[in-house]
């Protein structure tokens, strides 16, 4: 992923993560804006970039959020982080939807 991230011009860690779930890697996170907010929500320390001003996560905070939240998905879910962050997505992009505060606590039907 930091490769095509680093030699393709245009593309970042989220748009090769998310090419690369497409290619069934199940280990790769698009770490976008919905998983910024559900870590913040479930009280992890995590900087939700202003994207209209501001670039995504530098490399560093992307791979220690992603790490995060593959945490979460096999410690509380026991499912991949892809399927994880799909659901999520899924569910709550429109952000109409309150992310509990325990990450316990987010309901996933399969």
């Amino acid at each position: 992923r930091d490769e095509i991230a680093d030699e393709v011009p245009g593309v970042g860690r989220k748009c090769a993560s998310l090419l690369m779930s497409k290619c069934g890697y199940e280990n790769i996170v698009p770490v976008d804006i919905w998983m910024l907010r559900f870590l913040k929500d479930a009280s992890y320390e995590v900087e939700v970039s202003n994207y209209k001003t501001n670039r995504g996560p530098s490399k560093e905070k992307y791979h220690e959020y992603e790490k995060i939240i593959s945490e979460v998905a096999r410690d509380h879910y026991n499912v991949s982080p892809i399927i994880f962050q799909c659901t999520l997505w899924g569910r709550h992009s429109t952000y109409k939807n309150k992310i509990p505060e325990n990450p316990n606590q987010l309901e996933i039907e399969f």
